[in-house]
């Protein structure tokens, strides 16, 4: 079989002949590149949902004790009767969920090594 490549840049030569050793070193050096790219991507997506949930509990600790500070009997009345935490615990819930999902699809990225074979082929 005959392997050609296209050169980056443009140098006057249309394609050049490689072998095929180096036509699946530059086929599998591709894919690497693709699954670093995706794995950076999924990170920024958990480090991005952890900052989402780190934020809104800075903001909820900021008004409790704003609320605390300014009518504590009135905080104390509606923390026990338990609208302080119905509020939030809703949203909360959801960041946390979405914070978990994302490590979960983090987790189950499927790489293909130099053998060819994926992760859940292989049995890892």
């Amino acid at each position: 079989m005959k392997y050609l490549i296209r050169p980056v840049l443009p140098t006057g030569e249309e394609f050049q002949e490689i072998v095929e050793d180096e036509y699946k070193k530059i086929t599998q050096a591709r894919k690497l590149a693709w699954d670093i790219l995706l794995v950076k991507e999924h990170f920024s997506y958990i480090v991005r949902n952890f900052s989402l949930l780190e934020n809104k509990i800075k903001k909820i600790e900021t008004k409790a004790n704003k609320d605390l500070k300014s009518d504590s009997e009135g905080f104390y009345k509606k923390y026990s009767n338990g609208d302080f935490s119905r509020e939030n615990t809703h949203i909360l819930n959801l960041l946390v969920i979405n914070l978990l999902t994302t490590c979960r699809t983090y987790l189950e990225l499927d790489f293909v090594d130099n053998t060819g074979l994926s992760n859940n082929e292989q049995g890892k």
